[in-house]
């Protein structure tokens, strides 16, 4: 009896081995892997605010209303499947967790080609397509993944001695055909998804012109648009603003589905704007940013990783997974039935190169910004409200102000309440209106 009561009451010292065995086991098993070896990063930071995780929600390109999206058929078809990732080219051991985690995913789920966001290498890009950093940092970690993978320039590849000309160069001679940029900014069509690759550390006058064009002659049922700066982020650079923030929203605003972008090293869902939803990617190895959660942000994780998209006739579908293979987030976006035709349906549709009804709402060149439009050239000019963006959105004229945009159309549509009516108005000073919460 005394025998069964020592071997059911350990002695203290007994008990106090046994803690002390425990804790040395969870101890090594959060011991960093020595060097070379690819393991996953313990996350300091709170990792993520996922309000929109299992959520779905709407896409609503080309009307601002939401009342449609496209002027394709419900029923178009259009499967693909494809990764989003970028700030990578550290040769660093995330950069190659990354790689070894997408590989390892793509083993086991449909993987078509990949887009990568900017910053290919860093500290600064390549001067020659003879750089060893493209065997070592490219060809080396993502090669092995057999598929196409669609670049497009980042900041740090734009700093000296670099020289984007042999980043377009290099796809010619790339031994595994992996890399893909024909031009500092392209367009191409992958499984019926038409992608606009952008150069947004030069967001000129003529590549602007570009992409109006190419985004006003094809209408794809899906339009994803990718470059290296975000709008909208809550990371350490935040939200874009000047030049670019003028830039991404005359050309992408109501016009493409989905902003795919990196620059912030984090993983972010952000809330659209002007009917422009935004993902950043740029967690592909080089050191992670901080997050600072604001109202824009319905997703963030500061971890390194990237992002699986999956498109259907009706909706898109985004998975964030960690550098691990850990899945963060798993999130979509549905799209609208088919849209109204260009003839007399009673609603004007810019987009249309005749539509009966915009004889009473002018799209053309008239000299007065259009808000009815889809597509009004004059809302670009010297004459349009300049701090407009939204045209059902009362807006500030200067962000993180409480001063209205004077000529705002949306502030007669919509104006500001500050107070609990559903709707999140902007020209409230900070924590007044309870609907920012």
């Amino acid at each position: 009896m005394d025998r069964m009561r020592t071997s059911n009451n350990p002695h203290p010292l007994h008990r106090l081995l046994l803690l002390a065995a425990i804790v040395w086991i969870a101890a090594c098993r959060r011991e960093p892997l020595k060097s070379g070896q690819p393991g996953p990063v313990a996350d300091e930071n709170p990792p993520m605010r996922a309000t929109v995780c299992g959520t779905t929600q709407r896409l609503d390109r080309g009307n601002p209303a939401g009342d449609w999206a496209t002027d394709l058929p419900a029923d178009a078809s259009t499967s693909a499947h494809f990764l989003a990732f970028g700030d990578s080219g550290t040769g660093e051991p995330s950069q190659f967790r990354v790689a070894a985690a997408m590989i390892t995913y793509c083993q086991s789920h449909p993987c078509d080609f990949a887009i990568h966001t900017g910053d290919i290498f860093y500290p600064q890009g390549i001067g020659s397509t003879s750089d060893p950093r493209l065997k070592e940092r490219f060809e080396g970690p993502y090669a092995p993944l057999g598929i196409p993978i669609w670049l497009t320039l980042g900041n740090h590849d734009y700093y000296p001695p670099a020289d984007p000309t042999f980043a377009v160069a290099y796809t010619k001679v790339s031994p595994s055909k992996a890399w893909h940029m024909p031009a500092r900014y392209y367009t191409f069509v992958e499984h019926g998804i038409r992608f606009l690759a952008m150069d947004t550390s030069v967001p000129d006058a003529k590549q602007e012109a570009w992409a109006r064009k190419v985004l006003v002659q094809n209408r794809e049922r899906w339009v994803i648009a990718f470059g290296h700066h975000p709008r909208l982020s809550d990371s350490r650079h935040g939200d874009a603003d000047g030049d670019l923030a003028g830039f991404l929203d005359r050309v992408l605003c109501h016009r493409v589905d989905l902003l795919i972008s990196g620059h912030d090293h984090a993983l972010e869902v952000m809330k659209p704007r002007c009917g422009v939803h935004q993902i950043v990617t740029g967690a592909g190895g080089a050191g992670l940013y901080d997050i600072k959660p604001t109202d824009n942000g319905t997703f963030l994780a500061h971890s390194f990783g990237f992002v699986h998209l999956e498109t259907t006739a009706t909706a898109l579908h985004a998975r964030f997974l960690d550098d691990s293979g850990r899945e963060l987030c798993e999130t979509s976006w549905r799209k609208a039935g088919p849209t109204p035709a260009c003839g007399a349906d009673g609603m004007c549709n810019g987009a249309c190169p005749v539509d009966p009804d915009c004889q009473k709402e002018n799209c053309t060149a008239d000299g007065r910004c259009n808000f009815a439009c889809t597509d009004d050239r004059d809302c670009d000019g010297v004459g349009a409200c300049a701090c407009d963006r939204d045209p059902l959105i009362c807006e500030v004229r200067t962000p993180g102000t409480t001063e209205l945009c004077a000529c705002d159309a949306g502030c007669q549509v919509n104006p500001v309440t500050c107070s609990a009516d559903g709707t999140c108005d902007h020209g409230c000073a900070a924590g007044s209106d309870p609907d920012c919460r």
